[in-house]
């Protein structure tokens, strides 16, 4: 409870790997709890595909780079306090974050 005496979001902590990312909160009993992601898994690649307005992440991504492999980013924490990611996608330059 917080000082208002109302229920607030546990405290959450995100692992941001250059291979695989995941994210944990702190259960109420303190105790470090690691979320799973849509398919079950508590690791995540650290993968992203941009499909137009929609974003594709993790295994799917991966999947669909090889059919687009412009639209397809990983590895970007590599290149986190630099101007750009390495790659140009979809022909735009973007921040790694």
């Amino acid at each position: 409870m917080n000082d208002t005496g109302k229920n607030s979001q546990p405290p959450i902590g995100i692992d941001l790997g250059t291979t695989y990312s995941a994210v944990a909160y702190l259960d109420p009993t303190g105790r470090p709890t690691t979320v799973l992601n849509n398919v079950g898994d508590i690791l995540t690649p650290t993968a992203v595909l941009f499909d137009g307005e929609d974003l594709v992440i993790g295994k799917e991504a991966a999947k669909c780079s090889v059919m687009s492999p412009e639209l397809f980013a990983e590895c970007f924490k590599r290149d986190m306090g630099a101007s750009r990611f390495r790659q140009e996608i979809n022909n735009v330059e973007i921040p790694p974050e």
